[in-house]
């Protein structure tokens, strides 16, 4: 017998409430001082670390391996197929995948094109790039090369679903080159590590810092001295929005 396919707003509930599970199980990892690896996890599920990673980006579940997560996890059968609005456990992460940052669009081909002040049509046949004999520098004038079509979409964006382009205000991290109104490429599927540069959520109001965490410390450092770290006090709210992979300047 065929299997319908998954219909897209069931594969979204799922990978959503995917997601859950995973945060909840990363941070009772961490609470105990234990390693929050995610082909730990993956193992957990009965997944193996390049199908936890597919369906992380937003492969769909298909019922039966919906069913193997639910029962691994201890989740009644079906619960990851229920709509986020009828669970209050799953409104944090109602917030965490529809709230965005104001100036914020989804980073489709046009809109990176756009930012860029590229034509589309260019943008999408590729745009030239000087392959230079050299090891280092651009290719002299005189110097034959060659010349090969590069896909800055693919180049810049890894999983198109969960990536947004987030309109930078301030200065706070010029010192890594991210400046006032620049673009900043936002990966939401990436798990954030020590050292990202993250777009977080702190008591509703959105920043762009370097994420340090370390012996228990969590923190937020601006790559500015003119601005104060950001340590999270009892009965405040951090969330990390996601992860900066790239940031887009015009120089003119």
């Amino acid at each position: 017998m065929t299997r319908s396919p998954t219909s897209p707003a069931l594969a979204r509930t799922r990978q959503a409430r995917l997601m859950v599970l995973w945060l909840q199980w990363r941070l009772s990892k961490l609470a105990t001082g234990e390693e929050a690896q995610e082909r730990d996890f993956a193992a957990s599920l009965g997944l193996s670390a390049s199908q936890w990673s597919q369906h992380k980006a937003g492969k769909p579940l298909g019922p039966r391996l919906a069913r193997q997560i639910e029962a691994a996890c201890g989740q009644p059968a079906g619960w990851l197929d229920l709509p986020q609005e009828d669970s209050s456990a799953a409104v944090p992460l109602r917030d965490l995948f529809e709230i965005s940052p104001p100036d914020s669009l989804p980073a489709t081909t046009q809109a990176l094109a756009e930012a860029l002040g590229i034509d589309p049509v260019a943008w999408a046949r590729g745009l030239g790039l000087a392959e230079s004999p050299t090891q280092a520098g651009f290719p002299s004038p005189a110097a034959d090369h060659r010349i090969q079509r590069v896909d800055l979409n693919a180049e810049l964006v890894q999983h198109e679903e969960a990536t947004l382009l987030v309109r930078v205000r301030g200065e706070s991290m010029r010192d890594v080159g991210i400046f006032n109104g620049n673009l900043l490429v936002v990966d939401k599927s990436l798990t954030p590590v020590h050292g990202d540069i993250v777009v977080a959520i702190l008591d509703g109001e959105f920043t762009c810092k370097k994420l340090y965490c370390r012996d228990g410390l969590v923190k937020l450092q601006p790559a500015n001295p003119d601005f104060p770290e950001i340590v999270p006090q009892e009965g405040q709210e951090l969330r990390i929005w996601g992860v900066v992979t790239s940031t887009v300047t015009r120089f003119r």
